[in-house]
């Protein structure tokens, strides 16, 4: 890829970034300083560097360990700022893919690994959308980023060849040795925000069950919601219309499907209400 084409899709991927953009919205616990962050994840202080965007720690990361061509391994939809970073050092990304209920396509991981085509691995936990996120073959040993900024109780723990990346309380942080966070080199920043009442993806899909929409492990920060026989674009109009706010972006992975953002807990009702005021628009057209 010449640098003109790398230039136009890193451009691309911002301008479409949702991924990002949902999981900044949603700061789990709150920022009690590095001492107190250390002791609830269980490392030495030192072994975790801050940051007060989670976009820039993500491309930080990337770039301290991918070289010039490496290939960092994902599985689409995951937050954009993966695929920026593999882009701006240099490197590559290969998305393996998910089928139509967000479980990646593992073949194709084990393919690349195979073939010493990667050397990078994104593992998310949970996964922004839900779904299930990509399980590593104990035969191959390719550096492991855990991204964790879904996750409301990270579980952590210090490896050279494993960084891990989630925020608390809108304050990003990463785990790993030293050394690696010295490549990294970023100043703390520890200007903590207040952690909004969102509805958890588990209650809105338990609000939603009699409505038709299929979900599949909802989980992350985002209800990710299909409707079988309707285009994910068509969802999409539908629950603009009646006011639900919702994400889609143009990757094959979201053909079928849409996000539903999380609403604030006191708008729980009306929310509802809407979803299926949006909904009814399908059955009026059978």
């Amino acid at each position: 890829m010449n640098e003109d084409t790398r230039k136009r899709v890193l451009e691309s991927i911002a301008r479409g970034a949702i991924a990002d953009a949902l999981v900044q919205t949603h700061r789990p616990g709150a920022f009690l300083g590095l001492e107190r962050l250390a002791d609830d994840l269980g490392v030495p202080s030192d072994c975790i560097g801050l940051h007060g965007s989670l976009e820039e720690l993500t491309m930080s990361a990337v770039a301290s360990v991918l070289a010039p061509g490496d290939v960092l391994a994902l599985a689409e939809p995951c937050r954009e700022s993966w695929l920026r970073g593999a882009l701006a050092c240099g490197g590559r990304f290969l998305d393996v893919g998910r089928d139509h209920a967000l479980i990646p396509m593992e073949n194709a991981l084990l393919r690349a690994l195979g073939d010493g085509v990667v050397q990078a691995v994104l593992i998310e936990h949970p996964a922004v959308f839900g779904g299930g996120t990509l399980d590593l073959p104990d035969e191959h040993d390719p550096f492991i980023f855990v991204d964790q900024s879904a996750s409301v109780m990270p579980e952590v723990a210090v490896d050279s060849g494993v960084l891990h990346l989630g925020q608390t309380g809108g304050v990003a942080w990463v785990v790993g040795t030293p050394e690696r966070l010295t490549k990294i080199a970023q100043q703390p920043e520890t200007a903590g925000q207040a952690e909004r009442d969102l509805v958890d993806v588990e209650t809105m899909a338990r609000a939603l069950e009699m409505t038709g929409l299929l979900f599949h492990q909802p989980g992350g920060v985002s209800l990710w919601a299909r409707l079988p026989g309707v285009l994910g674009s068509e969802l999409e109009r539908a629950f603009t219309q009646s006011g639900v706010d919702v994400k889609r972006r143009g990757h094959p992975s979201w053909r079928e499907g849409i996000a539903i953002v999380a609403p604030e807990s006191s708008q729980l009702d009306s929310w509802v209400e809407s979803v299926q005021r949006a909904m009814s628009s399908f059955s009026d057209t059978k």
